[in-house]
């Protein structure tokens, strides 16, 4: 049921950002906006089913070290 809430609170963001910008002809934001909202979607999606996925902090440290 979460899951289901999510994806039509994800799926409403784009109905009403992404039709704005399209008549707008702003390609470049819309391409923007579409790519940070899949990759916010990517992490939501997950963080909801329970998909461990890797803390950046750590991956930052181990560059930095």
């Amino acid at each position: 049921m979460l899951l289901f809430l999510l994806v039509l609170a994800l799926v409403s963001i784009v109905i009403l950002e992404a039709p704005r910008l399209a008549f707008a002809k702003l390609w470049r934001e819309l391409a923007v906006f579409f790519t940070l909202w899949s990759f916010a979607s990517f992490l939501a999606i997950a963080q909801v089913i329970g998909l461990e996925l890797p803390n950046p902090i750590e991956l930052i440290t181990q560059l930095i070290q």
